[in-house]
C-alpha cells in the first residue's frame, strides 16, 4: 500500500535539518525568548513522519523575526505619536509585537494602520544562497584572469607559464571581490530600508 508524502517516515538526517531550521529561526529572534523554541525542538526530536517535521518548520517560518518586529514597533510608536492610537492601544500592540508573532497575526494587528506585513525570506535553504554567490564569483574570477592573460599572451607569449601565478592570483582576487559585492549589495539595501515606514498596500 502506497503511503502519502506526509506519512513518509523520517530519520535522523531529516530531523537534523529541521533542527537546523529551528536554530536559524532562533538566531533571527523569531521566538522572542519564549519557550516555544524548546517546544518545537522537542516536537522535531520526536517527529516520526514528514508531516510532523513539516508542521514544525512551517510554524517557525510563520513567526516574524526580531528585526521585523522592531520595525513594527516603530510603526506603532509613530501611530501613537500621531494620535492614531491611544495609550492603552499603544501598550497592547507594543506588548503583542514583542512576543512571538506570526505574520498573519501581525497583519491583523496592524491592518487598521494601513501596514502591509510580508513574510521574511531569511530562512531560505543555504544551498540557494551559495549558488547565488558562486555565479558572480565565477564570472568575476574568469573576467579578472582574462584581463591579465590576454595582454600577457600578446606581449610575452614565450613567458606565459611564468606569468601563470599572476593570472590565477588576479582571478582569485577578482572572484573574492565579486562575491563580496554580491553579499554587500543586499545588506546595504536592507540597511537603507530598515527605517522606512511601511506603505499601505496600493489598491
Amino acid at each position: 500500500m502506497r503511503r502519502e508524502a506526509g506519512e513518509r517516515r523520517v530519520g535522523d538526517a531529516e530531523r537534523g535539518r529541521a533542527l537546523a531550521t529551528l536554530r536559524r529561526a532562533a538566531s533571527e529572534g523569531r521566538f522572542a525568548g519564549s519557550a516555544r523554541y524548546e517546544e518545537l525542538v522537542q516536537r522535531a526530536d520526536g517527529a516520526k513522519t514528514a508531516a510532523d517535521l513539516g508542521a514544525v518548520e512551517l510554524e517557525a517560518r510563520r513567526l516574524v523575526p526580531e528585526r521585523a518586529r522592531i520595525r513594527l514597533l516603530r510603526v506603532i510608536a509613530r501611530a501613537h505619536a500621531a494620535g492614531r492610537l491611544d495609550f492603552e492601544e499603544f501598550l497592547h500592540r507594543s506588548d503583542r509585537v514583542q512576543a512571538p508573532l506570526s505574520y498573519e497575526q501581525a497583519a491583523t494587528l496592524l491592518a487598521d494602520l494601513g501596514v502591509v506585513v510580508r513574510p521574511s525570506r531569511a530562512l531560505r535553504p543555504t544551498r540557494g544562497r551559495a549558488r547565488r554567490l558562486l555565479r558572480p564569483a565565477a564570472f568575476g574570477g574568469a573576467a579578472g584572469s582574462v584581463l591579465v592573460a590576454v595582454p600577457v599572451l600578446a606581449a610575452f607569449p614565450d613567458q606565459f607559464v611564468s606569468w601563470l601565478p599572476v593570472v590565477l592570483g588576479t582571478g582569485a582576487f577578482s572572484a573574492a571581490g565579486t562575491a563580496a559585492v554580491a553579499v554587500a549589495l543586499p545588506l546595504r539595501r536592507q540597511f537603507l530600508m530598515a527605517d522606512r515606514p511601511e506603505r499601505p498596500e496600493s489598491r
